[in-house]
Formats: structure tokens, sequence, C-alpha cells
């Protein structure tokens, strides 16, 4: 079960999670990314960018997407001494964010992601096809979506609370 009021922050890694694809010069976000975003700075979240790219790479894509914006800190390769699967892109995102990791929730789509985010202690959220993904990934994530959009709608059959009402 996914309660967004229980979380304080929300880190996305960013190649697979933000980015689903790049087709001929194109980046294109995850469906739903944006409207997510939007709720999560409604609820005054904090918000982070955990990944194995370079900074500058990083900044380049949410740049193109216009959501450098909503994201408090980015973690990139060029910030941490081991990447993922590593807990440490996670511990110092949780640093910077001034949260624990209790209160956390982190997006990945690859095991080791998951396995970087499981370590720091996070509740994991794997974004990706079902149907596709390897069933060591499906058995570690606590929860599989594969867009944004799951986490718009009113409680489903997946638990997924994003209201009081």
């Amino acid at each position: 079960m996914l309660d967004l009021k229980v979380y304080d922050a929300f880190l996305f890694d960013l190649m697979g999670t933000i980015v689903k694809s790049q087709e001929e010069g194109d980046i294109i976000a995850t469906p739903g990314l944006t409207e997510f975003l939007t709720l999560l700075q409604e609820e005054e979240k904090k918000l982070a960018v955990v990944t194995s790219a370079s900074r500058e790479k990083a900044t380049f894509i949410l740049n193109f997407l216009g959501i450098d914006s909503y994201f408090h800190t980015i973690i990139t390769a060029d910030d941490v001494v081991d990447t993922k699967p590593s807990p440490e892109p996670y511990l110092k995102a949780l640093e910077e964010l001034g949260v624990s990791a209790d209160a956390s929730v982190a997006f990945e789509d690859s095991l080791r992601g998951i396995s970087s985010a499981k370590d720091a202690g996070l509740f994991v959220v794997y974004v990706g096809d079902e149907e596709l993904a390897d069933p060591e990934i499906l058995d570690s994530a606590d929860l599989v979506i594969n867009n944004f959009y799951k986490l718009l709608k009113p409680p489903t059959k997946e638990g997924i609370i994003l209201t009081d009402e």
C-alpha cells in the first residue's frame, strides 16, 4: 500500500523512470509524470532525482522536459563514490532532503536501482512493464506501476491512497 500522505519525500531515477524513451533525439517522459509531480508539489513533498547518469546529462534531460523546478536536489554519479547498486546515492539524497528513509519512496526501473533504494531503507515502486520485467525485480519491489497515472486515480485494487476522502 502506498499512502502518499504518510511519506515526506519522493525520489526518482532518471532513465527508465522519469524518461520513458528516447526516440530520434526526442525525450519522452513516462505518462502521468508531470501530473504526479504537480500533485506532490501541491502536497509540499520533497522531491529528488537519484541517477547514475552524469550531472550534465541529468540537467539537460530535466530542462528539456521542463520539470527541473520540481526537484529540491539531484544526486548524480558525479556526487558519489559508489553508484547504484550501492545505497550511497539514496543515502546522500535523504541527507540533502533532511528526511528519513522510512518516510521516503523511491521510483526505480532496474534491479540495480531497486537494490540501492532498498538497501537505503526506502519503500520502492518499480516503474515498468510488469509482463516484461524480470521476476526478481517484481519480487524486490514493494509496488509495481507502468505509468504515473496509476498514482493519480482514486484508491484502487493496488491499495494506493491519495486523499483522506
